[in-house]
């Protein structure tokens, strides 16, 4: 009997986490001796040559990539089709305008689909009947509800453990090793140009909410991560340890100023072991991005994460800074540093998801594995910062309850093996 084979359809394009979890299950699927094959365009196409899977390159052009899917399927007879994920169809204007996957409905091979964000089934409709502009009817447009073909909605853990309500759907392990017994490791250090006495803090600017804010003129962030990073290095200035940040952020212009005991490294990229070195030996990962993949490699690792954000938006411009003094509990000197910058509560592609998922996590055995924290609540975020950088017993606590989140999703089965079962059942399906 012939070896499985899985096509993955990831899209890519509005940010790099879908493409990557389907490139850490297909990588696998291929150690258990599955083949992979991706369709993608050229931005996903990078992903996956890292790790030398076999891929088609998408087109510019709706049918051809029909065809381009057709044909490959045709020849090659797969045993299953994952779309990773289906949602991207209803979150990018010009998606649809250059791929479409209704004519799976005819395949007689399992569909199914990542839901990296937990979306569920109901979600293509609510999106529709919200915005029904972006999504006009046309000939080979995407149906507005979730296709029936499509028989199983995979949710990566992390950061799910519970599935959506429908039966049909579940949540998997996104690695294979379990991280049960994962101790940190000193040596990680080595090379990185941390002095002994410095507090590591690794911040990162989620690059691909900035792409987002480049194209859609209704998104706006004049100097908001300018004002992130000031408001930081106000609290830094107040503790009394040596803090090293690296800051990982597509901006040309600087974000902090150095004090005496600030030291700043900032980079516009690292290279992925890098990147992991610094994720896995740092003292506390900062990040605004609610749902960035990097807090879950964190929470496995053990690593201490401060998700910040901003709950106070406001469409009148001349409000923007008093909203904050009416909600929280300022100084003078945090009002006149904020004061500075002209847009303190901007439209941010990351923040409309912090305001669905701080609620969410909030009600998910995640959300007590890394702190969530309103920027603006001056008190608050230097309290969050003193008791994760200073404050032993509050590390091991936040220790215990990573343990327990670890060991619970330790029982589920992987993404992969997930997978595997449904090409499986493809398999059986041709005989």
């Amino acid at each position: 009997m012939s070896s499985p084979h899985i096509v993955f359809l990831s899209p890519g394009g509005l940010g790099s986490g879908e493409i990557v979890n389907a490139v850490l299950v297909a990588d696998q699927l291929r150690q258990k001796g599955v083949g992979c094959t991706f369709f993608t365009f050229p931005y996903g196409s990078r992903f996956v040559k890292n790790y030398n899977l076999d891929h088609v390159i998408l087109q510019n052009d709706k049918l051809t990539n029909i065809n381009l899917m057709k044909d490959y399927i045709e020849k090659k007879n797969p045993d299953a089709i994952v779309i990773a994920d289906y949602y991207l169809f209803h979150m990018s204007k010009s998606l649809t305008n250059y791929l479409w996957v209704g004519w799976m409905k005819d395949l007689d091979i399992p569909v199914v689909s990542f839901d990296s964000l937990y979306l569920g089934r109901e979600y293509p409709k609510a999106v529709y009947i919200a915005n029904p502009e972006l999504f006009p009817k046309q000939k080979y447009n995407i149906t507005y509800e979730m296709p029936s073909f499509i028989e199983t909605l995979i949710c990566p853990s992390p950061p799910f453990n519970k599935p959506p309500p429908d039966s049909r759907d579940v949540c998997g392990r996104l690695y294979e090793e379990t991280f049960t017994d994962y101790e940190p490791d000193p040596s990680l250090r080595d090379g990185l140009d941390i002095h002994p006495e410095e507090k590591l803090i690794f911040h990162i600017i989620p690059k691909w909410a900035l792409m987002t804010m480049r194209s859609d003129s209704s998104l706006s962030f004049q100097g908001y991560h300018s004002m992130l990073a000031a408001v930081l290095a106000h609290h830094f200035k107040t503790l009394e340890e040596n803090i090293h940040v690296v800051c990982v952020s597509p901006l040309e212009k600087k974000l902090y100023t150095e004090t005496d005991n600030l030291r700043v490294t900032q980079v516009e990229f690292l290279p992925f072991d890098i990147y992991m070195k610094y994720t896995l030996s740092a003292d506390l990962i900062i990040t605004d991005n609610i749902l960035s993949a990097t807090t879950w490699k964190a929470v496995l690792r053990r690593v201490p994460t401060l998700v910040l954000g901003n709950s106070l938006i406001t469409e009148d411009a001349a409000s923007k800074y008093d909203v904050i003094g009416k909600h929280f509990d300022v100084s003078s000197t945090f009002m006149e540093l904020v004061r500075q910058y002209k847009d303190p509560s901007p439209h941010l592609p990351t923040l409309s998801f912090w305001t669905v998922y701080k609620n969410l996590f909030s009600h998910m055995d995640i959300g007590k594995t890394f702190i969530i924290q309103e920027l603006f609540d001056e008190k608050g975020t230097f309290k969050a910062l003193t008791k994760v950088l200073t404050d032993e017993k509050f590390k091991k606590e936040l220790r215990r309850k990573q343990d327990e989140y670890v060991k619970k999703i330790a029982k589920l089965p992987t993404m992969a093996e997930l997978v595997l079962s449904k090409a499986q059942e493809g398999s059986t399906r041709k005989t």
